[in-house]
């Protein structure tokens, strides 16, 4: 039985006049689309994608632009892509998505992010998105055997601060699940802050590297009030005398941001803690590994 789309858009003759052009323009293409899962590296929170063995086709029609470019770390040809299908694929518009639908067409991968202009009586569906850049073709994991849970991807104190979510759950930056409901923590290192405090790196007998570094870290907090906040600065400054982790440089204090949106006229409960610290690189990774084997400590703050 078709369902209330199809119902209305089958006698529509814009709809067949359409559907019969994409036949036309494509040659009846079916475009092969495989099921990446979401995985999340527990050290550092960095996303991969790995291929699962899930995959379908979908006639449609692919057609891409493609705008070169010369960057500083590459020369990128970027592949713009819109897919033209005859039926809704829920799975290319989902929210927050665990699975990750890619199309392979001879030696690109194509990824989408977006569904528009659609009417109703045209019955045409259009998905827009990009090839799957170079520097991006790392993240996608077609052997498990290549996904490493065990080692960090960064180099900087992120696995420390991800461990410390007894208050809040704490996310690296630009890695937030998509619409999470506050509270919640970001993490933010400036790349630039990042530098060594110590002359040159100490190896060891074993040739282990030991560098003495110093960065600025940023936690932006959403959804908490100031009591939550204060106890959450509490608690990083506890961890820090009471481990030997990291070293805080600073004096921290909890700031208000403002964020607003128009059309509730209101301001976000938004928060931010900023941190400069020194720690040693090769003493993350050990103590890294040690955090993950073993339950968080949860420190009790007592009001005055």
């Amino acid at each position: 039985m078709p369902n209330v789309n199809e119902a209305q858009n089958a006698g529509t003759p814009l709809n067949a006049s359409l559907e019969a052009g994409i036949d036309v323009l494509s040659l009846s293409q079916e475009v092969v689309f495989t099921q990446y899962q979401r995985e999340v590296l527990p050290l550092d929170g960095f996303i991969f994608w790995l291929r699962t063995s899930t995959t379908k086709t979908i006639q449609g029609s692919l057609h891409y632009s493609i705008n070169s470019e010369q960057r500083e770390d590459e020369s990128i040809a970027l592949r713009s892509v819109i897919f033209t299908a005859r039926e809704q694929v829920d799975d290319l518009a989902a929210i927050a998505p665990n699975m990750l639908w890619v199309a392979q067409v001879d030696e690109d991968y194509y990824a989408f992010s977006q569904q528009g202009n659609f009417y109703e009586q045209a019955g045409i569906y259009h998905y827009q998105g990009f090839a799957v850049w170079p520097a991006m073709q790392s993240q996608l994991i077609d052997n498990i055997n290549d996904l490493n849970p065990g080692e960090a991807v960064v180099s900087n104190s992120l696995p420390f601060w991800l461990t410390l979510n007894a208050i809040m759950p704490v996310y690296p930056s630009f890695l937030i699940p998509q619409d999470i409901r506050p509270p919640y923590a970001a993490i933010h290192i400036d790349p630039a802050t990042t530098r060594a405090i110590q002359a040159a790196p100490l190896l060891d007998y074993e040739l282990s590297h030991f560098q003495l570094t110093q960065e600025t870290v940023k936690i932006t907090m959403y959804g908490v009030r100031n009591n939550e906040a204060l106890d959450y600065l509490d608690y990083i400054c506890q961890y820090s005398l009471s481990s030997d982790a990291f070293g805080i440089m600073n004096m921290p204090v909890v700031r208000d941001e403002k964020r607003t949106q128009s059309e509730t006229t209101t301001i976000a409960q938004k928060k931010s803690i900023e941190f400069e610290i020194n720690y040693y690189q090769t003493r993350l990774n050990n103590e890294t590994r040690q955090f993950i084997l073993k339950t968080i400590q949860n420190y009790i703050i007592n009001p005055l």
